[in-house]
Order: C-alpha cells, then structure tokens, then sequence
C-alpha cells in the first residue's frame, strides 16, 4: 500500500477513534467471514462499526490520538494483538456490550479483549459484567415501582381503615336498626 494511503487511512481511523464515545476491541481467530458480516449487520443496527486494521496502523493511530476527557485512546494499544478487530460506536456501549456477549455464546471464536469508556480502560470482565445489566427502561421501572411502593401501601392502608369504619357503621346501623324493630313490636303489642 502507498505512503499516501497509509496516511489518509490512518487520518481517517484516527477521526473515527476520536468521534467514539466507546471502543470495544476483540480477538476473532478463526471466525468464519459470513459470521463477520452477520456481526457487522447486528452492530450497524446499534450505530456502531466493527473495524478490521492492521495491528501496526491500529497502534500508530491510537497512540496518535489525544486524549478526550478520561478517555485516552493511546492506553487500548496494549491489547492489539493477533487477529484483532474493533468496535466502535458514538452512543452508550450497554447495548453493544450486551450484543456482543450474546454474538459470543453462539461463536466461541470470537473474545473480548477489553475496551476504551468514558470511565477509561476496561477490561473483559467488567464487558461482561455490563452486558448483564438490565436494561435501561428496566431499571427505570425498578425505580419507579420503589418510589411508588410507599405510596400504594400507604392507599391500601388507608382503604382498609376506610372499609373497617363502613363495617362498623353498617353494624351500627344494623344494631340501630334491629333496636328500633324490637321498640316498634313491644310498643304493638301494648
């Protein structure tokens, strides 16, 4: 490959590296292409790219990139080893994370070696440990129904003493009542 497009795929990687809100770089040994390409079709539905570079371009432009808040770029250069490929994405990697774990349990080829969040370098395991997280909608849920169950017991509470007060102002009228029967047959019967 010319000098020249070495240079203008390095600029171009290093752009896209640096517009990531994430990188997640993994190792696929012997991964078949038609699994590469269903890979890359579920990641495209995520707004992510799965990148296949030379290991010595990959290192080069990562090094090259500056670092953007805690993310530096240059700190991922040490897991590029062997057959290795990225992902990269602009919006939150639960998601991705979880795609990926799941693409793994069906194609052992395929492992995490670690990644770039904003929290900085990350490895597989804490990957993984993300991908197990419910949803975001779940957890919002979870929440709600916390903040909401004080609120439903103090209502149940307040029903029960609600219908306990009907009870008794029921007997008492039903003993008013039997009361008022009881006058009616002794005052008849005079």
């Amino acid at each position: 490959m010319a000098s020249y497009d070495k240079e203008l795929m390095a600029k171009e990687l290093k752009d896209k590296f640096q517009d990531a809100a994430f990188l997640i770089i993994t190792s696929f040994n012997k991964l078949a292409a038609i699994d590469m390409h269903e890979l890359r079709r579920k990641l495209d539905s995520h707004s992510c790219e799965y990148l296949v570079i030379k290991n010595r371009i990959a290192r080069l432009v990562l090094k090259s990139c500056s670092p953007k808040g805690r993310m530096d770029l240059s700190k991922c250069a040490g897991l590029i080893d062997g057959s290795v490929g990225m992902t990269i994405g602009k919006q939150s990697p639960e998601g991705v994370s979880k795609l990926l774990v799941n693409f793994i349990k069906s194609h052992e080829s395929l492992t995490i070696r670690g990644g770039m969040f904003e929290e900085g370098l990350v490895s597989a395991g804490y990957i993984n440990e993300l991908a197990s997280l419910p949803t975001r909608d779940v957890l919002l849920a979870n929440v709600v129904r916390g903040l909401n169950a004080p609120v439903t017991s103090l209502v149940n509470a307040l029903d029960q003493v609600i219908k306990k007060f009907v009870i008794v102002i029921d007997k008492v009228r039903e003993k008013i009542a039997t009361a008022e029967g009881a006058e009616k047959k002794e005052g008849g019967t005079k």
